[in-house]
């Protein structure tokens, strides 16, 4: 298991680009993301596939990890289930 897929995406010039002004947006006030886009994370990964699939592959991961770590807690054995793939 791994955290690569929610670097790349974290990581990814279009996540990256609201970070370019962070200083204007919390001066001004409002979202940077739909700032810097002009709409919100979900209308922009609609419209970009490249964007939506690296956001897709980041949230899996992280769901992978989480659930892991909440049948241990519960002692499940994890590997005992098997995780859809959404790649």
């Amino acid at each position: 298991m791994s955290l690569a897929p929610m670097l790349l995406m974290e990581n990814h010039p279009w996540q990256m680009a609201p970070w370019h002004n962070l200083g204007g947006y919390v001066r001004d006030g409002g979202i940077a993301f739909v700032k810097t886009h002009s709409c919100e994370l979900w209308n922009f990964a609609f419209a970009n596939p490249e964007f939506n699939q690296h956001f897709d592959d980041a949230m899996a991961c992280v769901v992978q990890m989480v659930i892991g770590a909440i049948l241990k807690a519960f002692n499940e054995d994890a590997d005992s289930y098997t995780l859809p793939q959404y790649n």
